[in-house]
């Protein structure tokens, strides 16, 4: 007897898992509700951990929907489960997303056209509403929900708006790449295994790693638009804001030290809404300052010596490329020291590591919020107890 035959999918759903079986059975309940022909639909669970706990129940597949797991006993790593998944796709579109994330029933339809269908391809980023952006804690389980109540709730928010909008969604864009949450995205696959875009492990825990993957998909010259019709809804889950943060804060750091652009440092400074809000006018009055003063650029330094470490900000850049440390005593550069292509609004440097810091005479020329956000970033990086020494005003 002859099989039947499955068309290659079209679509793959790429979800990173740990211990969220009753809200990943719902994910699937509505994945498995989609508009699109489920023929041409596969999910791949990236699944990490040791205990069998953390693996995906078997149950929580709706017969029909094509799921796969690729799985590691390694310990958990959201960048890494969700590299799992997308190695493992076949699919011509790869969708991320979490497995607290509840589709509405076009949802994969209209990412797909709206990521396949322009010349080369577009990633697409969803909304998602009902999130916050990691405001809230909960220390306690949701309570049980059922696929149809969480479908109404989904379609009064999509014709309500507010509450539970999408903050993304109504800003005007600056910075495309600081709007990837990969709460619902979309990019076709030849253009991650074509350009590596694979998300960079070396951001651990929660936040940033999908900030730096749109970085550079943006970089690769993918083009990236909201999908404002692609719609999901996020579910709640235990979660601590504090514990967040910290991760938050280090990644961030990371992600400054491997860009130093002016909006990665941005975004490292004001985090990624704010940022996109402020790019312009940071962009004017840094260009203006620089022009004014007969500089040609702005930087900072860090000079460690065999017990000591200085850290300079907003240092001008003389025409002739030549450093103005007149400000820091004529401190001996010479010794080759580590310089950021950063203005300092964020600094790729740890909490009270700094001996001595120093802001320069960039420093001045700057409007708030940036003045502030400098002498923030100074005071978080000095030693505890010092405060900032302050260049004299040019």
């Amino acid at each position: 007897m002859a099989q039947a035959h499955h068309p290659s999918p079209r679509i793959s759903v790429c979800i990173p898992y740990f211990k969220r079986a009753q809200n990943l059975a719902l994910a699937l309940q509505a994945l498995a509700r989609q508009t699109t022909p489920l023929d041409t639909i596969e999910v791949v669970i990236g699944a990490m951990g040791a205990d069998a706990s953390c693996m995906p129940p078997s149950f929580a597949a709706p017969e029909m929907l094509r799921v796969t797991c690729a799985i590691s006993r390694e310990p958990f790593q959201i960048s890494h489960a969700r590299n799992l998944a997308m190695r493992a796709a076949t699919g011509d579109l790869i969708v991320q997303m979490d497995a607290d994330t509840f589709l509405a029933p076009d949802a994969l339809e209209r990412l797909s056209a709206a990521s396949l269908a322009p010349a080369g391809g577009a990633c697409c980023v969803g909304r998602v509403l009902g999130y916050d952006n990691n405001a809230t804690d909960r220390a306690d389980s949701p309570p049980p929900a059922t696929h149809d109540a969480l479908a109404g709730q989904l379609a009064r928010l999509r014709a309500g708006g507010q509450p539970g909008a999408d903050l993304r969604f109504g800003e005007e864009v600056h910075i495309p790449w600081a709007f990837v949450w990969t709460g619902l995205v979309a990019i076709p696959r030849t253009h991650v295994t074509d350009h590596d875009l694979y998300f960079d492990e070396n951001f651990v825990g929660w936040g940033v790693d999908d900030l730096e993957w749109g970085y550079r998909i943006a970089a690769s010259g993918v083009a990236i638009r909201l999908c404002s019709d692609a719609v999901g809804l996020h579910l709640p889950h235990t979660r601590s804001v504090a514990d967040n943060k910290v991760h938050e804060s280090r990644n961030m750091r990371r992600l400054v030290a491997k860009w130093q652009t002016e909006d990665a440092e941005l975004v490292g400074a004001f985090n990624d809404i704010e940022a996109n809000r402020l790019l312009v006018r940071y962009q004017t009055a840094r260009r203006a300052l620089i022009q004014d003063s007969g500089w040609s650029d702005l930087t900072c330094l860090e000079v460690r010596g065999a017990d000591r470490c200085s850290v300079l900000l907003a240092v001008p850049v003389l025409a002739d490329g030549s450093l103005d440390l007149d400000f820091a005593g004529g401190m001996d550069a010479t010794a080759d020291p580590l310089r950021y292509r950063l203005t300092g609004l964020a600094l790729p440097l740890a909490d009270g590591s700094a001996d001595e810091v120093w802001l320069g005479p960039g420093w001045h020329g700057f409007p708030e919020p940036f003045r502030g956000r400098m002498l923030a970033e100074a005071r978080r990086i000095a030693s505890a107890g010092l405060e900032p020494l302050v260049a004299a005003r040019p």
